[in-house]
């Protein structure tokens, strides 16, 4: 991070890490559908599987916590 200052640049945020996120190409679920999604971390070079309403929640937990956002 930037020494003395509170600006944080493009390359300094990108070095802490690169999420990438990628629709997993076939549904899942034997009766109902949904969908999953593959959501990659450059740094630590793994990759989980999250489904849509892993993303719904935490969009309601961030915005209950930062309203003004």
């Amino acid at each position: 991070m930037s020494s003395g200052t509170d600006t944080v640049t493009y390359e300094e945020l990108e070095n802490t890490d690169v999420i990438s996120v990628e629709l997993v190409p076939e549904r899942k679920g034997l009766i109902l559908k949904h969908c999953e999604y593959y959501v990659s971390s450059r740094r630590h070079g793994t990759t989980v599987t999250r489904r849509y309403n892993e993303f719904s929640q935490l969009y309601d937990i961030l915005l209950t916590k930062y309203p003004y956002r």
